[in-house]
Parts: C-alpha cells; sequence; structure tokens
C-alpha cells in the first residue's frame, strides 16, 4: 500500500492564492479537503475562514454560511484586511450594500493601499458626504448641488485628461 504525503501547509497556501487570483473553484475544493483534517486541532489562521467562507459562497451559493465563516475570521482575526475584503464581498452577494461598504472601509483603515480593497471600493462606488451635511441626502438643495458638485469634478478630469493627452501626443 502506497501512503501519499499530504501537506497541509502547502494546500492552504495554494488554496488561499488560488482564491486571490479568483480561482474560487479549486481554491475551496482545496480549502475544504484541509478542512476536516486541521480543525480538530485548532490551529487554522482567520484567514483560512475568511477564504472559505467567500468561497463558499461563490461556489456552493451557501451565502449565510459563508458569511457565518466570514465573521468568525473577523472574531479571531480583527486585524487582517483579508477578512474584511471578502466579508465584504459576501455582504454585496448578498445584497447588503451598506454593511459592505463598512466593511471595505475597515479594512482599509487597517491597510490603506490594499488594492483588492480598493477596487471594491471603487465598484461599489461610495458616496461623497451631502453638500450640506445637516440637511437629508434627498433634500432638493443636496441633490442639485451634489449633481453640480459630479458635473464640475468631471469637467475637471477631462480637462486634465486633455492636458495630458496634449503633452503625450501633441495638439
Amino acid at each position: 500500500m502506497t501512503t501519499v504525503s499530504y501537506d497541509v501547509a502547502k494546500d492552504f497556501q495554494q488554496g488561499i492564492l488560488l482564491c486571490r487570483k479568483g480561482k474560487w473553484r479549486e481554491g475551496y475544493e482545496l480549502l475544504a479537503r484541509i478542512a476536516p483534517k486541521s480543525e480538530r486541532r485548532g490551529n487554522l489562521p482567520g484567514i483560512f475562514y475568511s477564504y472559505m467562507g467567500a468561497a463558499m459562497a461563490r461556489v456552493e451559493g451557501r451565502r449565510r454560511d459563508g458569511m457565518e465563516l466570514c465573521r468568525y475570521a473577523l472574531q479571531l482575526a480583527p486585524d487582517e484586511a483579508e477578512n474584511y475584503l471578502n466579508i465584504a464581498s459576501v455582504y454585496v452577494m448578498l445584497g447588503r450594500r451598506k454593511p459592505a461598504v463598512r466593511a471595505v472601509q475597515q479594512g482599509l483603515a487597517l491597510s490603506p493601499a490594499h488594492p483588492r480593497l480598493i477596487e471594491l471600493r471603487d465598484s461599489l462606488g461610495v458616496r461623497q458626504d451631502p453638500v450640506f451635511r445637516k440637511l437629508a441626502r434627498s433634500h432638493p438643495l443636496n441633490t442639485v448641488s451634489g449633481k453640480l458638485r459630479h458635473w464640475i469634478s468631471s469637467q475637471r478630469r477631462a480637462v486634465q485628461e486633455r492636458r495630458e493627452d496634449v503633452a503625450r501626443f501633441g495638439e
């Protein structure tokens, strides 16, 4: 009988790496395979539960179970920015934008230059504060002035892009 050497640490790292690359199914299969072998010892880090939860939500559609694993990961490792990334992505899958934005903000507070958190923040389209903070966001003064502020910033961006194009390519 041949025995196959099973390297849990290698599979753990490979599973996380596959998930980070967007290969959720392959990563989930590796993580699911090592979970029963390692969890009995209680030595799995929070990042394991975070990726396991996000992968479970993506691959099997078990979003509530995935959310619970992500929450558990945050209890174990609240200082790990990727845990906030994964719980935010599960919140997005559940259609819960507000807690997703909050999780992204908490993750960026820990790691301001985290590229995937920045990407998720940008895809969520985080709102600016209302122009008149004492008035409701839906107040006509805030809606009109907010649209004006957006128009002005888009004009500034267009002018800046035009200047860069002229500097790069000439008139």
